[in-house]
């Protein structure tokens, strides 16, 4: 899911300077201030509405943990003879009940027993014992469904009377379309793109596609509930609120200047108002919803090309990026110490505590496990350049099966790493007396690649990792608007570091400092080693040196100490440094570069 409102750049206020506007790309920021306002209550809409982004993630490891089970260890033909015999168990129960009823392919209820009984009795065995552990499973979901209030015991009652459950057939009791007047869109309660005849026909032949959908339905729709009765209870503790109201007694209608939104309560459908500017802050949709044209634009553009190669199929990509987002994660959240050395020691504890986790991220257990069932997923950076050409539904060739099986070895360690880092905020928040739900938000809020504007999010797949850039260096701004004085300490934490080093690397290499490009000592912090000299190409004398990627929008901040280390010293104040570091922490300018197959 992502926040559609504007597009994060337009904006209808005045600017107040280069922050307001990276404050900007935070879609809902309006919303999430005033929410803000309303105490515990409104920072816990805030909490829920943003994890639901995570929904997807959440379907994902539950309908890793059913196909695991029921599906992966079978042979392709077993698999073929055991979908051939849930469809035909399907076509049975459905035709006894509908006999009108047309049936993908036309399979006949005397086709459907036909092909039952021709099966031999210990596949039978087999395939019976499994089709009962998938019916349990999607009995499982509708009952978590009316435990959540989405539906009354009645309807969860007609639906098991059923027999078996299909969920293909029966989309329309577990969600309806949500249609928003002035925002002039149509959003069905999960976030999920209906499908069409062809899918639908896809998700009869193809299990794992079958029960993915049918999961993100289910916890779309949960997750998205639970946001809004955050609300809900936030509203009905502050009435006087500029965000909206709850309903008149006996009122028909929406208001002048408001939007209805609606939630489910102990089966019941209720309904709320937002003023208009804010509703559109507040509706969810899936990125599938417009992801197809996207997709297209990325491969012809070759950004997708770029991602995979930089990210995705490059293991390397995890050894550059720890270190940078160890320092981002340190600066922009809550869980760690201000004071660096503290900061390093509390956050030595606890890589340690979740690097198990972190590294078998294949098998979701312990800590990993939670964070993702509480939201916290998203598409990360070493996953964003494997998405197919193709688009979803029913058994992929194997071609295609071949590169997401590669896509996931490659990226497997760059994963490891992003995951990490944030188990180790969600361990820190938890370590420190956070809730679940607080450590969870910290961990997926550092960073969150899954929030942006409309229009970044497509600039973004012509221009790869801007919306990652841009949530990157809003999130610094948003420090210093959330706590200035932690982030000041931590600004001049960084001013000391990047000046101690910048000495110490005159002593180790002296002129040869001079020698290395303005763009890598920006980008990049230098660890100088001694007596490691030697000459180039060119027989100019060089130092050996070790390079950590730097956080780009704290790289301004350790230019500006640079820059003064070196003047303290005798040199000349290095003003290129700083613009250098300015620039590449402006991810605005890459709306303006061109993508890949241009340049």
């Amino acid at each position: 899911f992502f926040f559609q409102a504007d597009d994060g750049i337009r904006d209808r206020s005045p600017s107040r300077g280069l922050g307001d506007v990276y404050k900007r790309q935070d879609v809902g920021g309006n919303i999430r201030r005033e929410l803000t306002k309303l105490g515990p209550a409104g920072t816990n809409a805030i909490h829920l509405h943003d994890l639901a982004l995570g929904a997807s993630n959440v379907a994902k490891v539950y309908t890793q943990d059913i196909i695991d089970e029921v599906y992966t260890d079978l042979l392709e033909v077993e698999q073929d003879i055991f979908e051939n015999a849930l469809q035909a168990m399907r076509t049975i129960t459905i035709l006894e009940k509908r006999p009108e009823h047309r049936r993908p392919y036309g399979m006949t209820f005397k086709e459907a027993m036909e092909y039952l009984n021709n099966l031999t009795d210990s596949q039978k065995l087999k395939y019976g014992q499994r089709a009962n552990r998938l019916h349990n499973y999607f009995t499982d979901a509708l009952w978590m469904l009316r435990d959540r209030g989405l539906i009354t015991e009645e309807s969860y009652n007609a639906l098991l009377e059923s027999g078996d459950y299909t969920p293909s057939n029966y989309i329309q009791y577990i969600e309806k379309d949500n249609t928003y007047r002035t925002l002039e869109s149509t959003v069905p309660d999960s976030g999920v793109k209906r499908l069409d005849q062809g899918s639908e026909q896809a998700l009869e032949q193809h299990l794992p596609t079958l029960v993915a959908d049918y999961t993100n339905r289910i916890y779309g729709r949960i997750m998205n509930n639970e946001a809004n009765l955050a609300m809900v209870d936030a509203l009905k503790n502050n009435p006087n609120s500029i965000i909206g109201r709850m309903p008149k007694k006996g009122e028909k209608g929406v208001p002048t200047g408001y939007e209805e939104f609606s939630y489910m309560e102990d089966g019941v459908s209720k309904r709320f108002f937002l003023s208009e500017d804010m509703a559109r802050e507040w509706v969810s949709y899936d990125p599938q919803i417009k992801s197809d044209m996207a997709r297209i634009v990325s491969h012809l553009s070759l950004g997708s090309t770029l991602r995979f190669t930089a990210t995705t199929g490059n293991p390397l990509f995890a050894f550059s990026n720890l270190p940078r987002d160890i320092f981002h994660g340190w600066f922009v959240s809550d869980a760690f110490s201000p004071h660096l050395p503290m900061a390093a020691k509390e956050m030595k504890e606890s890589l340690k505590a979740t690097r198990q986790d972190a590294w078998n991220h294949d098998k979701p257990q312990g800590l990993l496990r939670r964070y993702l069932l509480g939201g916290g997923g998203m598409e990360f950076l070493s996953e964003s350049g494997g998405t197919p050409l193709a688009g979803h539904g029913g058994r992929p060739s194997k071609l295609m099966a071949g590169f997401n099986v590669f896509a996931e070895k490659m990226s497997y360690i760059g994963k490891a790493s992003e995951l990490w880092v944030r188990l180790s905020i969600m361990h820190r928040m938890l370590e420190n007396g956070a809730t679940e739900t607080e450590a969870i938000h910290a961990a997926r809020s550092y960073i969150d690649f899954a929030r942006g504007g409309s229009l970044i999010k497509m600039i973004d797949h012509v221009v790869p990792y801007l919306n990652a850039s841009m949530q990157a260096t809003r999130g610094t701004f948003r420090a210093f608007e959330d706590n200035p004085k932690k982030s000041f300490i931590k600004a001049l934490w960084l001013f000391g570091l990047a000046g101690a080093l910048i000495i110490a690397n005159r002593l180790t290499m002296d002129e040869d400092l001079d020698k290395i490009s303005t763009d890598e000592r920006s980008r990049y912090l230098l660890l100088g080693i001694p007596y490691a000299q030697f000459m180039d190409e060119n027989r100019n004398s060089r130092s050996a040196y070790v390079r950590i990627a730097k956080d780009q929008s704290q790289g301004v901040i350790m230019a500006m100490a640079e820059a003064m280390a070196d003047w303290m010293t005798g040199k000349e104040f290095n003003t290129d440094l700083i613009k250098q570091a300015w620039d590449t922490a402006n991810p605005a300018g890459g709306v303006t570069a061109l993508p890949p197959l241009l340049e």
